[in-house]
């Protein structure tokens, strides 16, 4: 199962919505841009989005996207002007 959490990080809504399908699932692959998937990773502070638009580069989110990986045991997809996935082991932009 793939998810696409998106807007997380613009809403608490859709950030606990999403945090809630990956506990509640088996979610092989998550696939967001960088403020997405930092605001999974609970980095609420330093997450500031602009609707569904990420404001933080790939390269911003690449530690946390490993980091999160590697603690949900899935893949992760970050989209960006270069992509980067990871599995918490190996990334690949």
């Amino acid at each position: 199962m793939i998810l696409d959490p998106v807007g997380a990080g613009a809403t608490r809504l859709r950030t606990d919505s999403a945090k809630r399908l990956i506990q509640e699932l088996s979610i092989q692959v998550i696939r967001g841009n960088a403020s997405e998937i930092l605001s999974l990773a609970g980095e609420r502070s330093e997450i500031h989005t602009k609707g569904v638009d990420s404001v933080h580069t790939v390269d911003q989110a690449a530690e946390t996207a490993m980091t999160l990986a590697k603690e949900l045991r899935t893949t992760l997809a970050i989209t960006g002007v270069v992509d980067l996935i990871t599995d918490g082991e190996r990334s690949v932009e």
